[in-house]
């Protein structure tokens, strides 16, 4: 793993040159229950909470709604995702520096939202980090 990200260090990459989209979302109003219906869909363990215009407000992580159903059983999944989210993932913009995307990164961050003129454009994760020198 680190000789990848000395790699991409050594490239000047940019967070637009790995980022991955587009990025699948939740909007804050929705239910757990379409949340957790998308994650299982796509096999992700986070989904980003957005607001009406499409700005992260939050997140949804796989715990999240096991901590809901184990709290509120068989309602959590009624239960509106702005009421149970957690903290935003870290922003950054498309050019910055991949050294300071794997900061963030490196910080129990599981993924960076690559966020352009106030929307998402882009999500990267460790492993999409990793799958840019594998493929």
């Amino acid at each position: 793993i680190m000789r990848v990200l000395e790699e991409v260090l050594a490239e000047k990459s940019r967070a637009k040159d790995f980022m991955h989209h587009p990025v699948v979302t939740i909007h804050e109003g929705d239910t757990l229950k379409k949340a957790a219906k998308i994650m299982w869909e796509y096999g992700y363990s986070q989904l980003p909470v957005v607001d009406e215009k499409g700005f992260p407000v939050g997140t949804i992580y796989e715990n999240t709604i096991i901590n809901a159903i184990m709290r509120y059983r068989e309602k959590a999944f009624d239960m509106k995702v702005k009421d149970v989210m957690e903290k935003a993932l870290p922003i950054v913009d498309p050019s910055e520096p991949a050294d300071r995307v794997f900061d963030l990164l490196i910080r129990d961050f599981p993924a960076v939202l690559v966020v352009e003129k106030g929307r998402i454009v882009g999500i990267i994760t460790k492993s999409d980090i990793i799958a840019r020198h594998l493929l």
